[in-house]
């Protein structure tokens, strides 16, 4: 195989290496298919990106292991049977490529940790937990049956040719006068919410097979519906010699059925629910208006204006220091502070996304520290900006055609401080969370406290780059400078605006739904609680 041209720095093997181990990503990650139904919009994309990002990660690391060491495919390759393509000639970023796509059943190790990539992403996807999630919190919450959905109810009845008139007579949205007939209406009311959707018709498209088995399922419970009211009016009208227990036969079977029936109904609301809803706090509110006392908090959303303030704040920064410390061109000074403060931004938002995806990161759910989303944080932006940061590295030469002295593994070091800013912040983040106020101390010592942390792996950074030999042109005391700015310019303002969105987001008044009102933090198990005692009140 001939080698194939570069155009400027960029090395077209690299762009087709990343295009095919993404595309492969893009598509291993809807294993198995129904995963888009068992997440919300957000979440789904979300992780799906990561897993690419991580994957196309995975693949620099790799193309760098390979090329430092050839004889490294022997080594993963175990299948003694089948042995390896003649791979003389290729490029390394297309053998890398090929060994994370359709090579990849012949190394076990790399499909082994493939595997577990994908697994983490589907968890943190809540793949495939998220729909019976989303149902057991249904199960527990109290139903109330108004009467506009009693209405549509009558309506759908009348408009229905499967389902006959007469059952508009068994409809009782009051638990306390017949409790078996109250869940066949609450089933009724929950099918009759399905139909109407507007989002039913795409889902009925792409999961056909599931909503023709669920209809079908359905109209055989109506069936036994009507069976079962015949025979329980005609025992109520003429009472006959074992009458009475064949009713009580009926009624014990009919009520297994509906308690089966409202299982189903829950999982395939909830599946429909997440497949078009773009995040739970969405999934909460259409759920209240159907009629389930489930309130979630208002979301804390990903403050675009801080943030691009911040971002420019980094690159003032950037092109203040060089001005005072160094005597580099402008020009790339501007360059390192767009690339540097994309890093920095990426840290924030993975430091404040998990808090808004997944229940265990945040700290309104439990009563310690999520110190495992912290590191999660952390983890997520490496295996995000290192692939960015590579892409910018690749761009720089074609843009700024200057002489660069640093390799990509060397420059890479310096991903460590965007790293531990998204741990740092995300910690800060629940600093005095749960009171109703900040201490007055509190920004400054964020602040100083994360600038400090950040200049001091800047020196870290600097004193590891002089332990491998790169010599260094500037002041060292350029990187800790910046550092020290950055992380006092994040620390002041990411932490303090999430504790007060989240504040604000706590006194958000309750609806009037019902008498009973039930705040139910998406995954948080004491909501269930909460609304037993408030219906025994």
């Amino acid at each position: 195989m001939q080698y194939l041209p570069s155009f400027g720095s960029i090395d077209a093997n690299q762009v087709i290496a990343a295009l095919l181990v993404a595309y492969y990503a893009f598509h291993r990650f809807d294993t198995p298919r129904n995963t888009r139904s068992q997440t919300s919009w957000f979440q789904y994309w979300g992780s799906r990106i990561s897993y690419v990002v991580s994957c196309l990660g995975l693949l620099l690391g790799l193309t760098w292991a390979i090329g430092k060491n050839p004889k490294l495919l022997e080594l993963l390759h175990s299948d003694t049977q089948n042995a390896l393509p003649d791979m003389n000639g290729i490029e390394t970023p297309l053998v890398a490529a090929l060994v994370m796509t359709t090579l990849l059943p012949a190394f076990p190790g790399l499909r082994e940790l493939d595997e577990r990539i994908l697994s983490l992403f589907h968890k943190l996807g809540a793949i495939p937990f998220g729909a019976m999630r989303w149902a057991q919190q249904m199960k527990d919450a109290p139903f109330r049956i108004s009467d506009s959905l009693m209405a549509e109810m009558v309506n759908y009845i009348d408009n229905t040719a499967a389902l006959p008139g007469r059952l508009v007579t068994e409809l009782h949205p009051d638990p306390q006068s017949d409790k078996l007939r109250f869940k066949f209406t609450r089933n009724l009311a929950l099918y009759v919410a399905i139909s109407t959707m507007r989002s039913r018709a795409r889902f009925a498209n792409e999961y056909s097979d599931d909503m023709t088995a669920f209809d079908k399922a359905l109209m055989g419970f109506f069936a036994h519906a009507v069976g079962y009211f015949a025979l329980a009016a005609q025992v109520a009208s003429g009472p006959s010699s074992g009458g009475t227990e064949t009713l009580r036969d009926a009624s014990d079977r009919f009520h297994e059925l509906t308690l089966q029936t409202y299982e189903e109904l829950r999982i395939m609301l909830a599946r429909i629910l997440l497949y078009s809803c773009r995040g739970e706090h969405e999934v909460a509110g259409r759920l209240h208006e159907i009629g389930f006392a489930i309130c979630a908090p208002k979301p804390v959303r990903i403050p675009g204006n801080q943030l691009a303030l911040d971002l420019l704040g980094v690159m003032v920064i950037f092109v203040c220091v060089g001005s005072l410390f160094g005597r580099g061109r402008p020009d790339i000074a501007l360059w390192l502070g767009m690339t540097v403060a994309l890093n920095y931004c990426i840290a924030v938002l993975f430091a404040v996304l998990p808090k808004q995806i997944w229940s265990f990161a945040d700290i309104r759910c439990s009563n310690e520290r999520p110190v495992l989303s912290y590191l999660l944080s952390a983890v997520l932006t490496f295996t995000t900006i290192l692939p960015v940061s590579f892409a910018f590295y690749r761009l720089r030469a074609a843009v700024l055609p200057i002489p660069w002295h640093l390799t990509f593994a060397q420059q890479s070091l310096w991903l460590l401080l965007p790293t531990v800013m998204a741990l740092v912040i995300a910690f800060a983040c629940d600093n005095y969370a749960q009171r109703q106020a900040d201490p007055p101390w509190l920004t400054w010592a964020e602040a100083l406290g994360i600038g400090g942390i950040i200049a001091f792996c800047g020196f870290l950074v600097n004193h590891m780059q002089e332990q491998i030999g790169v010599s260094h042109q500037r002041p060292v005391m350029i990187p800790i400078v910046i550092g020290a700015s950055m992380g006092a310019l994040f620390g002041s303002t990411i932490p303090r605006w999430y504790r007060r969105t989240l504040r604000q987001a706590g006194t958000t008044p309750a609806s009037d739904m019902s008498d009973v009102t039930l705040s139910l933090v998406p995954g948080n198990p004491a909501g269930a609680a909460a609304a037993q005692a408030g219906l025994a009140d």
